[in-house]
């Protein structure tokens, strides 16, 4: 017996059709079956991950490495208050509060006296909606020399790590020419250093 194209062609339509039904039924119909296929997620786990930051104290100048005065004569003052020139802006870039201690490492400033009240510092907020540190050193202070490399001035207590709560300060300084200062430059190190608060 022949079989003709077309009556081959319907026969396999209709078997395409009963197996796609067939597929339909079982997925949709029968009790106890699986889930229908959605695309979504049908159960759900919950799974923990656990990190732990190191507790590091560091701080970063962010504005200025150098403030420079320019010509002054004996006698003459001048400081960073009105920004000019710009004070040290520093960052605490670590992951705990951190204190805070300023000094001079090396030389004075001035050749002709100690510092004393001729080279001063002082503490101001970089960041000044912020209010969750607390600074030591709102007033003019003197600038002590860091015997052996020891800071002896503390200006800052438990300045922030967290951008959101403010983490950055202004340490401005004040300079007063002594009487009797020689002519040319002045210069000295201020050190700045970090510690756990």
């Amino acid at each position: 017996m022949e079989i003709s194209n077309n009556l081959l062609a319907v026969l396999v339509i209709i078997a395409m059709a009963v197996s796609v039904a067939s597929t339909m039924t079982m997925i949709s119909v029968i009790p106890g079956k699986p889930a229908p296929i959605t695309g979504y997620a049908q159960s759900e786990q919950n799974a923990t991950t656990t990190a732990t930051v190191t507790s590091e104290a560091n701080i970063n100048l962010v504005s200025t490495s150098t403030i420079a005065f320019g010509s002054k004569s004996i006698g003459d003052t001048d400081n960073t208050v009105d920004m000019a020139p710009h004070p040290f802006t520093i960052e605490n870039n670590g992951s705990v509060a951190v204190n805070i201690s300023i000094g001079i490492f090396g030389n004075n400033l001035w050749g002709s006296v100690y510092n004393d009240a001729n080279f001063t510092f002082n503490v101001s907020k970089n960041e000044t909606a912020k209010t969750t540190w607390v600074w030591g050193q709102p007033t003019w202070a003197n600038i002590l020399n860091s015997t052996g490399g020891l800071d002896t001035s503390i200006m800052v207590f438990n300045l922030s790590p967290d951008n959101a709560d403010g983490d950055r300060i202004n340490v401005h300084l004040k300079i007063i020419v002594p009487p009797n200062e020689k002519a040319g430059a002045k210069t000295t190190l201020v050190k700045f250093n970090a510690s756990i608060g």
